[in-house]
């Protein structure tokens, strides 16, 4: 056949000119292609598939490769802090909301909405004697006997907690493993069994989380309060 040699294409020979239908396979449909086989035989008609995301569209004479979603797919994601950047796993992103952020996808569709909170703290009244504390929020335990408030096992850098003493009963703050508070220049003991104790009624205290998990300041405090 004129243009092949021991199957090797002499591609010189194709250049406006057709293949003849007495030799070799017969294109008989659009975007049909003579494709290269290792198993005999080795010159075969086929069409091209379409992968994820791609369209193929086949005319007389030609081939036309699309993408799907309205253009280019995202690559990488760059933000204002963190390297490298983000690759996209099987063709996601997570976007999550931190301290005083809220991240709301509105799928399926493309908007995705991303809102401050105002950094405000929720408050709650406790009148029990046992209270788990959690990051962004403000309490005011009200009970006649001791309350014991207990730090979250996890917190983010950064998070707060604050406590206003209503009560007679006073109120403490425990630590759990790996823990500690730092009020001044007294700091409890780390993990569980330590605590920091109000000493009257109405002290009040404002916790920071100075590293992640763990370390725990009071920057802001009313009244002597016991550290252990």
């Amino acid at each position: 056949m004129a243009g092949f040699s021991n199957g090797t294409c002499n591609c010189a020979n194709f250049n406006t000119k057709e293949i003849p239908h007495d030799h070799g396979p017969t294109i008989l449909a659009d975007g049909q292609l003579l494709i290269g086989s290792a198993v005999a035989p080795n010159v075969r008609v086929g069409t091209l598939t379409p992968g994820a995301g791609v369209t193929i569209t086949n005319g007389p004479g030609t081939i036309t490769v699309g993408l799907t979603g309205g253009g280019a797919s995202i690559q990488t994601f760059t933000t204002d802090s963190g390297a490298p950047a983000v690759v996209p796993t099987v063709g996601n992103v997570n976007i999550l909301g931190t301290l005083g952020i809220s991240v709301t996808g509105n799928g399926p569709g493309s908007t995705v909405t991303i809102s401050g909170t105002g950094g405000g703290l929720t408050w709650t009244r406790i009148a029990g004697a046992a209270q788990a504390l959690a990051v962004q929020n403000g309490y005011i335990p009200t009970n006649a006997a001791l309350t014991t408030c207990t730090l979250p096992a996890t917190a983010a850098l950064g998070a707060i907690i604050k406590i206003d003493g209503e009560g007679t009963g006073l109120f403490r703050v425990a630590t759990q493993a790996g823990q500690q508070i730092h009020v001044g220049v007294l700091s409890s003991t780390v993990g569980v069994g330590g605590f920091v104790t109000a000493t009257n009624r109405r002290d009040c205290i404002t916790l920071r989380c100075t590293v992640a998990n763990n370390e725990w300041i009071a920057e802001c405090f009313v009244g002597n309060f016991g550290v252990t």
